[in-house]
C-alpha cells in the first residue's frame, strides 16, 4: 500500500502548487526509502521559487526535514543563501538551514557568506547573522 501510494503521488511533485507540492514532499520524506528522497528534495527546493508567504511555510518544514536528516540537504547548500529580497522571516529559516546543513567541507564558503550578511543595512539580519555565526562555531569548533 505504501509503495502504490510513493508511486501514485510522485507525479504532484511537479505541480505549480507550491502547498501540493510540499504535501506530497512530506508524505515522500516520511514513508519513502531514503534512496528516493533526492529526488523529492529537487522538488521542494525548486518550489521554493515561489511567493514570500509559500516560500516561508515550505522553509519551516525544510527546517524540520534537516533536523531530522541534514545529509540529504548538502547538496542544496547553495539553494539556501539569503537573497536581498528576502523578507527578515525568511532569512532567518535560510540562516537556520545553513547551519544545520554546515560541515566541515563548505564551512569556508558558508563563513564567507555570513561575513556577506553582516554588511547588511538591516539591524536585525545582522542579529540574526551573528547568532548563525554562533551557532555553527558550537557545532565545528575548528
Amino acid at each position: 500500500d505504501h509503495r502504490l501510494l510513493l508511486r501514485c503521488s510522485r507525479p504532484l511533485l511537479q505541480s505549480q502548487n507550491s502547498g501540493v507540492v510540499m504535501a506530497i514532499a512530506a508524505v515522500h520524506f516520511y514513508l519513502a526509502p531514503v534512496a528516493d528522497l533526492p529526488k523529492v528534495l529537487r522538488s521542494i527546493v525548486f518550489a521554493m521559487r515561489c511567493k514570500p508567504e509559500s516560500q516561508h511555510i515550505l522553509l519551516k518544514n525544510i527546517c524540520t526535514m534537516v533536523a531530522v536528516q541534514s545529509s540529504l540537504f548538502h547538496v542544496h547548500f547553495h539553494n539556501f543563501f539569503v537573497h536581498p529580497a528576502d523578507p527578515i522571516e525568511v532569512r532567518g529559516l535560510k540562516l537556520e538551514i545553513l547551519t544545520h546543513i554546515a560541515t566541515a567541507d563548505n564551512a569556508a564558503l558558508l563563513l564567507r557568506e555570513l561575513q556577506a550578511y553582516l554588511r547588511s543595512a538591516s539591524h536585525d539580519f545582522v542579529a540574526l547573522t551573528i547568532r548563525a555565526i554562533g551557532r555553527c562555531a558550537a557545532i565545528m569548533p575548528q
